[in-house]
């Protein structure tokens, strides 16, 4: 399964795991998420609060000295590429940019609803779309 019906997938209140997903519903999901990894309530993400929630959103395990360096390089990336102005923070508005590109590309015919058939009619054009723009 792509990364981006995973993503898609993890977020859905279907008991199938995917369902048909509301974009209202994925912006609230997301946004709930954003709110609680910001630990301190500053209206922003940094860093160390980004490690955190991708430590708790993956269930890690305490990790040996390689695997935790490896952990830290993937969420050092991961956040560059969401910090678009590049000042150390993830705001809202740029926490929602990438997953928002992505859903409104599977949703193909622009109606805030992605139903599984449609994700997986879209999802090769999408992903191509998304490495062409890193």
């Amino acid at each position: 399964m792509s990364i981006l019906l995973m993503l898609l997938a993890a977020t859905s209140n279907a008991p199938d795991g995917f369902g048909v997903r509301k974009r209202v519903d994925y912006v609230a999901t997301l946004t709930a998420s954003f709110h609680q990894a910001d630990t301190n309530k500053d209206g922003v993400i940094d860093l160390a609060e980004a490690t955190e929630a991708a430590r708790k959103s993956f269930h890690l395990p305490t990790l040996s000295t390689d695997d935790e360096a490896k952990f830290r390089s993937a969420i050092r990336y991961a956040f560059d590429q969401i910090d678009t102005n590049k000042d150390g923070r993830q705001s809202l508005d740029e926490t929602l940019r990438i997953p928002l590109a992505h859903f409104d590309c599977l949703d193909a015919n622009h109606d805030g609803e992605i139903p599984q058939v449609e994700a997986e009619a879209n999802i090769d054009r999408c992903e191509a779309a998304a490495r062409a723009t890193r």
